[in-house]
């Protein structure tokens, strides 16, 4: 079962427990919250995670050189009942950006959907060059 924080970050339970996780390579726009201040796209993003995944069976996969950012979140590919890849699918629709900074295995995919997404001038690329 999952909940959606925001456009990139979940809670899941599994056997009983809850965890928080990141989604592996994006990094969403962000909502309005206490310690932060809402960004173009954010209520977006988080929609259409919400729509795609919030109260559904989702599959984790790790890929990365990390399990766990530095806010103890664990860091996964979430991929959606349908077998498609969320993160995936925010890139592909200008809702999320390929994460520059970290090491993990669909890092040369996610950056080419961004870079398609930008040309194609979609979600948040729609207004910067």
């Amino acid at each position: 079962m999952v909940n959606v924080f925001d456009g990139d970050t979940l809670l899941v339970e599994s056997r009983g427990r809850q965890y928080k996780i990141r989604v592996l390579g994006i990094n969403t726009p962000e909502v309005d919250g206490p310690y932060r201040k809402a960004e173009p796209f954010g209520k977006e993003a988080s929609a259409r995670t919400k729509e795609l995944a919030m109260g559904k069976k989702i599959t984790l996969e790790y890929g990365g050189q990390d399990k766990a950012d530095k806010f103890g979140r664990l860091l996964a590919y979430v991929t959606l009942p349908d077998g498609q890849d969320l993160g995936r699918i925010l890139i592909s629709e200008g809702l999320a950006e390929a994460f520059h900074h970290a090491q993990y295995s669909r890092k040369r995919l996610y950056h080419d959907l961004e870079a398609k997404a930008k040309l194609s001038r979609l979600g948040m690329w729609k207004e910067k060059p």
